[in-house]
């Protein structure tokens, strides 16, 4: 997806922000998730942590560690979060 795509489905990705939110106890956190999701819609060539944190304006080493982190935690809403982030990074690779 283009820039301007993105921009189109601003409000779809407010709602499912807004649903994941609870999920998150730290604002930062959230932000990191949500440039994770944004960078994985985008149309970069690969979809590499590197390439979606220098796309999407964060560190590298933040969205690394974040997701690191993450994939850590065996259970709570942070883990299922990531976790459907994971799996519909899978189905999407899987059906192109």
């Amino acid at each position: 997806m283009t820039a301007d795509q993105i921009r189109c489905l601003q409000p779809e990705l407010a709602a499912l922000s807004a649903f994941f939110r609870p999920c998150f106890k730290r604002s930062a956190s959230f932000g990191h998730w949500e440039r994770y999701i944004v960078g994985l819609i985008t149309d970069l060539k690969r979809k590499s942590i590197e390439r979606i944190a220098l796309a999407t304006g964060v560190a590298v080493r933040t969205l690394r560690d974040f997701l690191r982190i993450s994939r850590g935690i065996t259970s709570g809403p942070t883990r299922s979060c990531v976790s459907w982030s994971w799996t519909f990074t899978v189905r999407k690779k899987r059906s192109a």
